[in-house]
């Protein structure tokens, strides 16, 4: 079974599809990227990514890839390589005596599609695992949103931390010089938009479910003055904006709703 989540990855040199696929295990897991072949037609499972990691069998481990597989060239390398983080399946997050076996947390890690290895980025922020990750493909920034919202943006050309961490203030704190007062980013969205760079997802605090904007530029949170109207998270949405410049999407209710991101307009429909 196709790990929960995992969105799949193409790569248009090779021409190879990829996927990922995990037993969801804590000890001794097996997670693996799957790689298919158009040409020949054939579905290759990659090296265990925990053995690949070092892991020993009664150590505990990452049982799956839970965002996407998002294939980009980095600076250094003439190869395309295939990017992901990797997640725990312990909820909501592995007790001491399974950090005591050595795990620390999730990887960054990539496939060098051309040379066939795996390489390991390391931990970003220890005792964080990622149930979401994106790859801004035209800046080279590597996104990926933990377990309790922790929020990651790391470039991969300079292979360097933008931002590891909580949002600011954490909490629901109102200081009045803060950018961005009580903000939570819910850890099941990233609408990243291309075109200007920034990426968005709701806010937990927030009952009325607002939206956040980060912007990599300023590499500063902001909550935007938009009305959504949602009763809840959103849950699902498209990869890319529509040629009229729209995100589309459903909350975990079926609220249908599309977002235009230059325009800060929100608009919600019925339940389908």
């Amino acid at each position: 079974m196709w790990s929960s989540w995992s969105q799949g990855g193409y790569d248009p040199d090779s021409e190879k599809f990829f996927g990922a696929v995990g037993d969801h295990g804590w000890k001794n897991p097996h997670l693996y990227v799957v790689e298919y072949d158009i040409h020949s037609k054939s579905v290759k499972c990659l090296p265990e990514i925990n053995r690949t990691l070092g892991r020993k069998t009664n150590q505990f481990g990452d049982g799956k890839i839970h965002g996407y597989l998002d294939v980009y060239k980095p600076s250094f390398s003439d190869n395309n390589q295939l990017w992901f983080c990797t997640y725990w399946c312990r909820y909501p997050e592995p007790i001491e005596s399974d950090f005591e076996t050595g795990y620390n947390a999730g990887h960054i890690m990539s496939w060098d599609i051309d040379k066939r290895c795996f390489i390991d980025y390391g931990v970003p922020l220890e005792r964080a695992t990622w149930p979401i990750h994106r790859v801004d493909r035209k800046r080279g920034i590597l996104y990926a949103v933990g377990m309790f919202s922790e929020f990651l943006a790391w470039d991969i050309d300079k292979q360097q931390i933008k931002w590891a961490g909580y949002l600011p203030p954490v909490g629901k704190e109102k200081d009045k010089w803060a950018i961005s007062p009580g903000m939570k980013w819910y850890n099941r969205v990233m609408l990243l938009d291309e075109h200007n760079g920034n990426i968005y997802s709701n806010n937990l605090i927030s009952d009325k479910w607002s939206i956040i904007e980060y912007n990599p530029h300023k590499n500063r949170f902001y909550e935007l003055d938009i009305d959504t109207g949602l009763s809840c998270p959103i849950r699902c949405y498209t990869r890319e904006r529509d040629k009229d410049g729209y995100f589309w999407g459903l909350t975990a209710v079926g609220e249908l709703f599309s977002f235009h991101p230059d325009r800060k307009k929100f608009n919600l429909f019925d339940k389908i």
